[in-house]
């Protein structure tokens, strides 16, 4: 059974940006992903986090775009729709903990498909212990 992670938006652009100070080990993890030996689970909210991070970082619509486009078509990356549930859990996780929204939603995923966190958001990582089993 392949390693299953649910990665924040953190890890994502730390991977795409050499400058950051994470950017290797967060490259080792995202390489494991796209070269198909880890799979990579995350609510749809990342690809809005990326896109965000991205521009302001790059100062362009087209790389941040491009970005996006590009996560999207890896096959070992599954996007979940938030639905009602996985908003009703997150709100839960945020509300219980003083968690920010778009982290609860990351952490509700990866408690549901029983996927490690991955993230460089060490307030996450800290709060979402709480929760997962794995963290």
């Amino acid at each position: 059974m392949k390693r299953r992670l649910t990665v924040d938006s953190s890890l994502i652009v730390a991977s795409l940006v050499q400058a950051d100070p994470n950017h290797n080990q967060a490259d080792q993890i995202w390489t494991e992903v796209t070269d198909g030996k880890t799979e990579a689970i995350m609510p749809m909210t990342v690809l809005v986090e990326v896109a965000g991070a991205v521009r302001r970082r790059t100062g362009s619509t087209e790389i941040a775009e491009r970005a996006v486009g590009k996560l999207q078509q890896l096959p070992n990356v599954e996007f979940v729709p938030v639905d009602e549930l996985m908003a009703a859990n997150a709100t839960r996780i945020a509300s219980s903990i003083g968690m920010r929204g778009m982290d609860a939603l990351v952490v509700e995923v990866a408690k549901r498909f029983n996927a490690e966190l991955a993230t460089f958001d060490k307030e996450m990582q800290r709060l979402a212990q709480k929760f997962l089993s794995n963290a």
